[in-house]
């Protein structure tokens, strides 16, 4: 009797494929050098840990709070020891254009000395507000030059093709679009003229 192996519904098959065949070589490859490079990096890393892990020390807050949490991150990576600490002050531009004269006052109300850390729950909500802030301008800054370059956008999209239409068009076509374009434009300028010649007449004299 004869018997045959059969894959049950669902089931795929467990033959590679020719893609992963051509792929074990450089996965084998990968696999020696990520050992390879552990290997290398091993002393060091113990001798990081022993020290107390990677203190990042920041000089001041980014605009963005993204960033500085990216910094704090560098530091206790995957369970790893570290700390970090960042010194600002309110002579900072950040905090400067942003409410650094609040931040004055309310170290002064805590009596914060230049050389203490900063501990206080209201002084470090305060910081975050005036990066909030300035992520929000930032915010609504990239949104207006978004529309402006839909606009451009329009416009080539618009030039472009009354361009190529042009280009394609027979003679006589073209001698039309070019006439209609020229009446276009002396109207524009005539209104614009009588617009200024308007409003200079409707002016007081110096």
């Amino acid at each position: 009797s004869s018997s045959s192996s059969s894959s049950r519904p669902g089931e795929q098959s467990q033959t590679p494929s020719s893609s992963d065949a051509m792929l074990a070589p450089l996965r084998a490859v990968e696999r020696r050098a990520r050992q390879e490079i552990a290997a290398h990096l091993a002393p060091e890393r113990a001798r990081v840990l022993d020290l107390g892990g990677l203190y990042v020390v920041g000089t001041e807050r980014h605009e963005s709070r993204r960033i500085d949490r990216q910094l704090r991150g560098r530091s206790g990576r995957q369970g790893d020891p570290g700390a970090s600490r960042f010194f600002v002050s309110v002579e900072d531009r950040l905090y400067k254009l942003f409410g650094g004269d609040a931040l004055k006052s309310l170290m002064s109300t805590f009596r914060i000395g230049e050389d203490l850390p900063v501990e206080s729950k209201r002084v470090t909500d305060a910081l975050t507000k005036v990066q909030t802030k300035v992520e929000t301008q930032n915010f609504e800054l990239r949104s207006a030059v978004l529309r402006f370059d839909d606009v451009l956008a329009d416009h080539r999209r618009r030039i472009y093709g009354a361009r190529r239409k042009l280009l394609l068009a027979d003679r006589a076509a073209s001698e039309t679009v070019l006439s209609e374009w020229i009446d276009f434009a002396e109207g524009k300028i005539l209104a614009s003229v009588d617009r200024d010649l308007g409003a200079s007449q409707d002016a007081p004299p110096d």
